[in-house]
């Protein structure tokens, strides 16, 4: 599922994803490695990834309300 939704990304923003969800380095780390990334960017692509990661994981669980 994670490499599905990684997959399904931009180079830029996957890059982003990897350095802070997996290898828990701050924004600013990644937004410095990845050209034209600011720290608001890498914090607004972490959080759409969570978030539809978030979702995929409770339809997959049976969880979701809706």
């Amino acid at each position: 599922m994670i490499e599905d939704l990684l997959a399904a990304m931009r180079p830029d923003h996957r890059r982003v994803t990897e350095l802070v969800v997996f290898e828990d380095r701050p924004a600013s780390d990644a937004a410095g490695e990845v050209e034209g990334m600011s720290t608001d960017n890498v914090y607004q692509v972490v959080s759409r990834f969570r978030r539809r990661l978030r979702e995929l994981l409770e339809v997959d669980t049976g969880t979701c309300d809706g």
